[in-house]
């Protein structure tokens, strides 16, 4: 015998021989066609065939060391109920999931009853914390440069398998404030101090499931708690909860949003690239609940992808992706119609509501829309248009949310910007 490779080859040379053999025979009979040398020779490749093929099974599949390992283990083929294994999977993740649930409803009954029952006349005058960025950590070579900032706690931690070695301290949580956010502002100290109380919620979770992991409270001034207490990475900090994904979809429901970039030929150099990092950061706040388009208007309003064209997609990675591609693409040209751009954003938002049956009062339905108007100005007065779709039952129901983006530095009708978003709930 040879190797598996020759075995095989040997044994399709056979089968095509055969099949060769077979098709010339056709429907004849065969006792009249061969002679009985040639019957012979024929049952002869069969049989060296059969054997090669049974040969070659054994060799591959080991099917006779698998069972000899089996009747050593004293291993036996046991039916199971595959439904009953389902079930059984099903109940277990749904445990799990209960208890995150669980632990998720703690810390926002503890951060409720926390905020509202906070008195900062309570809280000491040299009241310190634990400092994601600043606190002192016991044996570290790098230290930060805010070590003299009696505000923030020394920490110590410890290297634990549960958090990947990463060294942490399971008995408080850090406070992480973004960089353009002053932390003695009277409210953002104050959010400090009263969500320390957390640190016990914190604990509580994770030891009644010791299969959590990092635990979050984010606040809308930006100030976040993490739990367990961890050394920050010293680098140039641009993080900021609020812009988390996690953090977003908690905070946010399904929106329908179309954004309106300003084209017109005002919209050159340093204007142009405002407008465009401004429109991407706002596609970067969306997740998958999200649906949105992109218009860019000048004399007339277009979608920055034609193949989007009248519809607003789910604001996926790769539409998203597929959007800011686009923009970057958009060159400034002629002059800027508003007007049809806002006509052209409340059609399309006003045909989704229709499709989602958000028009119709007793089905209960709420939709979330906005535009997002990005420009270095306007021009006239545009009530006409928001009287005509957005001001519904004499102006008591609007919509469609229009906030607005003023980009650049000489700009013109400051106050008329303000107006369309302070007039329609922007």
């Amino acid at each position: 015998m040879g190797t598996p490779a020759n075995l095989i080859i040997q044994g399709a040379l056979a089968i095509a021989l055969l099949l060769v053999t077979a098709l010339q025979v056709g429907v004849a009979d065969t006792d009249a066609f061969f002679s009985l040398r040639q019957r012979e020779n024929i049952k002869f490749w069969a049989d060296e065939l059969g054997d090669e093929l049974w040969y070659l099974g054994q060799s591959i599949t080991k099917a006779t060391d698998m069972k000899a390992r089996y009747k050593k283990l004293h291993l036996r083929v046991q039916e199971k109920d595959g439904e009953a294994i389902l079930k059984e999977i099903v109940d277990n993740v749904q445990r799990m999931l209960d208890r995150k649930m669980d632990a998720v409803r703690c810390i926002v009954i503890a951060a409720e009853d926390a905020a509202e029952s906070f008195n900062r006349t309570n809280v000491p005058e040299n009241y310190t914390f634990y400092s994601a960025k600043d606190s002192y950590i016991a044996g570290d070579t790098e230290q930060s440069e805010n070590l003299d900032n009696s505000t923030y706690t020394p920490m110590e931690l410890y290297t634990d398998s549960h958090f990947y070695n990463i060294p942490v301290n399971l008995n408080y949580s850090i406070v992480h404030v973004p960089t353009n956010i002053y932390y003695e502002d009277d409210p953002v100290y104050d959010t400090i101090k009263w969500s320390e109380s957390l640190d016990d919620v914190f604990i509580q979770n994770y030891y009644s499931d010791p299969a959590l992991s990092f635990q979050y409270f984010g606040s809308s001034l930006g100030i976040m708690r993490s739990y367990p207490a961890m050394k920050w990475k010293q680098e140039i900090d641009l993080f900021d909860c609020r812009n988390r994904f996690w953090y977003i979809q908690a905070a946010t429901c399904s929106k329908d949003i179309v954004i309106l970039m300003d084209n017109s030929g005002s919209m050159t150099g340093y204007r142009n690239t405002i407008a465009r990092l401004t429109v991407s950061n706002i596609l970067d706040t969306l997740n998958n609940n999200d649906f949105v388009n992109v218009y860019n208007y000048s004399e007339r309003a277009d979608e920055a992808v034609p193949c989007f064209k009248e519809k607003l997609v789910q604001a996926t990675l790769e539409n998203v992706n597929a959007l800011k591609a686009a923009v970057e693409d958009i060159r400034p040209e002629g002059y800027a119609n508003l007007t049809h751009a806002f006509t052209k954003a409340f059609q399309l938002l006003e045909r989704y509501r229709e499709l989602r049956g958000c028009n119709n009062s007793s089905s209960g339905m709420q939709c979330n829309q906005a535009i997002m108007l990005v420009t270095d100005g306007v021009t006239g007065n545009h009530t006409e248009v928001f009287q005509a779709w957005n001001w519904d039952e004499n102006g008591t129901h609007i919509p469609v949310r229009v906030f607005t983006f003023l980009v650049g530095q000489e700009v013109t009708k400051v106050r008329e910007i303000q107006w369309m978003a302070c007039l329609n709930r922007g």
